[in-house]
C-alpha cells in the first residue's frame, strides 16, 4: 500500500503561510508605530513653534511697555539719571562686562535690574525689559565734558550738498539725537526663553 504525501504536503504549506503572515502581521505593526511616533514628533515640533511665536509676540508687550514709560521723558533731564526701579540705565554698560555685550542672554534679569511688566499675560509668559542710554558715563548729561553717546545725524532740511562738505564752516553742525537701547525678555511655558531688542531715538 502506498500513502499519499497530500495531507502533510498542505501541512507545510499551511505553516510556511502562517509564518509569512506573522512576519506582515509585525512588520505592519512596527510600521504603524514608525508612524505614530513620527506624527507625535511633528506635533510636538509644532507646539513648540507655537510657544516659541507666543513669546515672541508677548516680547512686544515689553517693548510697549517699556516705550510708554520713555517716551514722555525722552527731551528732558530725567533721563540722564539710572533708574532701576523702571529697568532704567543711564549708560551702555562700561563698567558691567555683562551689559557692555549688549547680548540680553548675558544681562542681570533679576528684579533689581529689570522692570517686570507682568508674571503673566494670560499664557503663561512672564515679560521684563531693560532701557539703556547708550552713553559711555552714567548719570550724567549727553553734552557733559567726556560724555560719549551714540547719536543719530537727523538731517531736518539741511544741505547735504558737495557745498558743506567744502566748506564745513558754511554749513550748521548737524542735529543729532541719542539712542536708546529696549531689551525684552519673556520666561514661557515649556522653558521657552525669548528676547528681542529694539533701539530708540529722542527724535520726534
Amino acid at each position: 500500500m502506498r500513502r499519499s504525501s497530500f495531507p502533510l504536503r498542505a501541512s507545510r504549506e499551511r505553516g510556511v503561510v502562517l509564518f509569512v503572515a506573522l512576519i506582515v502581521l509585525v512588520i505592519m505593526a512596527l510600521t504603524g508605530l514608525a508612524m505614530i511616533r513620527q506624527s507625535g514628533t511633528a506635533l510636538s515640533i509644532a507646539g513648540n513653534v507655537g510657544v516659541r511665536q507666543n513669546s515672541l509676540s508677548a516680547a512686544d508687550l515689553g517693548t510697549e511697555a517699556a516705550i510708554s514709560w520713555w517716551a514722555p521723558l525722552r527731551n528732558g533731564a530725567t533721563l540722564d539719571t539710572t533708574d532701576l526701579s523702571n529697568g532704567y540705565f543711564s549708560d551702555w554698560g562700561n563698567a558691567d562686562p555683562n551689559r557692555r555685550t549688549g547680548d540680553p542672554t548675558r544681562f542681570d534679569w533679576s528684579n533689581a535690574n529689570s522692570r517686570l511688566v507682568t508674571t503673566n499675560d494670560g499664557t503663561g509668559n512672564e515679560v521684563r525689559f531693560v532701557i539703556e542710554r547708550l552713553c559711555l558715563n552714567p548719570n550724567a548729561s549727553t553734552t557733559s565734558p567726556g560724555q560719549q553717546c551714540v547719536q543719530t545725524v537727523i538731517k531736518n532740511g539741511h544741505d547735504q550738498s558737495g557745498t558743506c562738505d567744502n566748506y564745513p564752516k558754511s554749513c550748521d553742525e548737524p542735529l543729532k539725537v541719542v539712542q536708546y537701547r529696549v531689551s525684552s525678555r519673556v520666561v514661557g511655558p515649556r522653558n521657552t526663553v525669548s528676547y528681542i531688542q529694539v533701539m530708540l531715538t529722542s527724535a520726534g
